[in-house]
């Protein structure tokens, strides 16, 4: 394979990554406040 079609694969490698990594970010974060602040019961 050329070397533009390695560069091309590592960045969206790195890309996808990068998106998983702030989903799953936004997932711990909305468990942890939902474990601290609990919803109040009406």
């Amino acid at each position: 394979m050329s070397s533009d079609m390695i560069q091309a694969f590592e960045l969206m490698a790195l890309g996808m990554g990068g998106d998983f990594f702030v989903l799953f970010v936004i997932y711990v974060v909305s468990k942890l406040m939902l474990k601290l602040l609990p919803p109040k019961k009406a």
